[in-house]
């Protein structure tokens, strides 16, 4: 595989005598050192340290260095093991602007060191071999142990990242090494003054006062360090900035004193909580709330239920005094039958007994006329004594 190699110059100045240093880096690991580059001066120590610790599992230690042309930070991440730089950098990729969206940081592998300075390629050496373990934290005074994640400033000082988040400005606790005052004053690109030098924290070009201003006016970068760090000026305002910071959108921001901060702190922790609160009794009403309208819902459901079980037994009430009316008729009637039965059982009956007397006058007058046409026949025959026979015969024949 081929390597695209290239290098990056580190800022250092031994008895007044500028050395050239470089940082040769690759896009192919040879080591577990991660290049880190175009970090801003204006990035303050609890940033790049938040930022560091982000990879606290893949990386161990880091080296703040500060480049030479455009004054920027360059930080080399020492990671675990080869396989953790590769993961690494690919975390880095994905992500190229982790502090500012305003800037874009640039990531590579390091090859190799070329240093002309001997304090540096001593400060490089001790980085790559752990050797600063042995000593303390610049700030805690505690021993460097290897399960905390440390960082290393270009003055060769070391302490704990967790322990530099709480610095103000970049500047050694120990030998009292910062950045911009370590900067060769540049005099002014306008006028050459070296009155009052100024630097843009937006593109490190230095500037007097005047033309700092006039500056601002044509590329609207409205904020400058003195040479020797200690002012901050907001050329927007004129005034100057003690504490400077840069909020999520990549605007610069000028932090409270103590008293305000744990006033606003206060403030803003009463306020979440209240929020958490509101958040917690809405939840609960949401919750009763939906309770009773699932229970409002089920007693919908069951009065439906019940109206419809209702309109059934009306109907069947219904149904039944028809069909009692109907019985009551239908009973009526048939006792009605059973009155005109019995009646019409009693006329058989009478019938049967008149047509029995008739039967048995009707019987009792054909054995009266037998008994008449017998006794009529004897009389005749007596009297005739059979000399009328022609009488005789006609008679029985009417």
């Amino acid at each position: 595989m081929t390597q695209n190699c290239n290098k990056v110059c580190i800022q250092s100045v031994e008895k007044g005598v500028k050395t050239s240093n470089f940082i040769h880096i690759t896009d192919d690991p040879s080591s577990c050192l991660v290049c880190i580059q175009g970090l801003r001066l204006y990035y303050t120590p609890p940033d790049v340290c938040k930022f560091v610790n982000s990879f606290h599992t893949l990386a161990s230690n880091c080296l703040v260095l500060l480049t030479d042309k455009s004054p920027t930070f360059t930080i080399i991440l020492k990671a675990i093991s080869i396989d953790s730089a590769k993961e690494l950098l690919k975390k880095l990729k994905a992500n190229p602007t982790p502090i500012c969206s305003l800037d874009t940081l640039t990531y590579d592998f390091v090859q190799s060191f070329e240093f002309e300075s001997q304090k540096l390629q001593l400060i490089v050496n001790r980085f790559s071999t752990n050797e600063f373990y042995d000593n303390n934290c610049a700030i805690c005074l505690y021993q460097l142990v290897s399960d905390l994640q440390l960082i290393t400033f270009p003055c060769g000082h070391s302490m704990h990242t967790t322990c530099a988040q709480r610095m103000k400005q970049w500047e050694c606790p120990l030998c009292r090494y910062a950045p911009i005052s370590s900067l060769s004053l540049s005099p002014c690109e306008v006028c050459g003054t070296f009155d009052r030098p100024y630097i843009c924290l937006s593109c490190a070009r230095s500037f007097c006062y005047d033309h700092a201003l006039e500056h601002f006016k044509n590329t609207g970068h409205g904020y400058c360090a003195s040479a020797d760090g200690r002012e901050t000026w907001n050329l927007m305002s004129g005034t100057t900035m003690q504490r400077i910071a840069i909020d999520k959108s990549g605007e610069y921001v000028e932090l409270c004193a103590k008293e305000d901060v744990l006033k606003s702190y206060l403030e803003s922790a009463l306020y979440e909580q209240l929020n958490i609160h509101r958040e917690i009794e809405c939840q609960e009403t949401a919750a009763i709330l939906q309770s009773a309208e699932s229970e409002l819902t089920e007693l919908d459901y069951e009065l439906a239920e019940k109206r419809k079980k209702l309109e059934s037994m009306k109907k069947l009430i219904q149904e039944r005094k028809t069909i009692e009316n109907k019985l009551k008729i239908a009973t009526t009637m048939l006792e009605k039958f059973q009155e005109k039965e019995k009646d019409g059982q009693k006329l058989k009956e009478q019938l049967l007994i008149e047509n029995e007397k008739l039967r048995n006058q009707i019987r009792d007058q054909e054995e009266l006329i037998s008994d008449m046409q017998t006794t009529a026949s004897i009389t005749a025959a007596a009297v005739l004594g059979g000399k009328n026979k022609e009488v005789h015969i006609k008679f029985n024949q009417k």
